[in-house]
């Protein structure tokens, strides 16, 4: 059996899809008594997350397989021994991570696959594409409360560079999400529109000069194609 890591299709892994996912695939697996089972992961140019960021499925798979049940305190304190990193630092830059009542009042039953970070960082801020999808919930303090966690983090050592593009990614997510809809309500309205020139250029300075060799590929396509 193949599982996953859920790394594509978004700026960061999603850390509470892939623990949920772990658990119910292997825990099937032992089960049925497949016995051979990996993990995998996945990238693409619409996932731009640091390779680090996958230790913590990598944990958690470790602990399934070793382990006939997995409880949240024993799976953060074998983590910190095998890495000597804390989890909850690298839970922080989850920016896909929404919690159960978000889940069950934005979101189908059952489905919490959402992607919300590439699509924010890929969309046009004229064509609005993805702005109806992402419509009746608050980014703008989602993201903040992202950011807040990510700025408390005091240190994390070889992977500091790791958190610092995190960091950017979420200040851009946190810039970007309601640009669109403040062009349009600000058109009749030059002052508001001055403002919402300011916000373009940080994003603009956000895509084009922190994230230099991370989004060479692609930045100038997710702002302006």
């Amino acid at each position: 059996f193949a599982g996953g890591i859920w790394t594509w299709s978004r700026i960061f892994p999603s850390y509470s899809k892939t623990f949920d996912t772990a658990r119910g695939q292997l825990d099937a697996c032992k089960k049925l008594g497949v016995d051979t089972v990996f993990v995998t992961t996945w990238n693409s140019p619409c996932a731009p997350w640091d390779t680090n960021a996958v230790l913590p499925g990598f944990q958690m798979w470790a602990e399934q397989l070793y382990n006939e049940k997995v409880t949240d305190e024993g799976f953060s304190e074998m983590f910190e021994i095998c890495t000597g990193y804390r989890l909850c630092d690298f839970l922080a830059l989850d920016v896909d991570n929404f919690s159960a009542e978000d889940k069950e009042k934005y979101m189908e039953p059952g489905c919490f696959c959402i992607n919300s970070s590439i699509q924010h960082f890929f969309n046009d801020v004229l064509y609005g594409l993805y702005e109806k999808t992402l419509d009746g919930y608050d980014f703008k303090g989602h993201y903040k409360k992202c950011l807040d966690r990510q700025n408390a983090i005091p240190d994390m050592g070889k992977f500091n560079d790791m958190l610092n593009q995190a960091k950017i990614l979420t200040e851009l997510l946190y810039e970007k999400c309601d640009i669109g809809k403040r062009l349009r309500a600000a058109y009749p309205d030059k002052a508001a529109l001055s403002t919402c020139v300011e916000t373009l250029e940080k994003i603009s300075e956000i895509y084009n000069v922190p994230l230099e060799s991370l989004l060479k590929e692609y930045r100038t396509v997710s702002l302006f194609m």
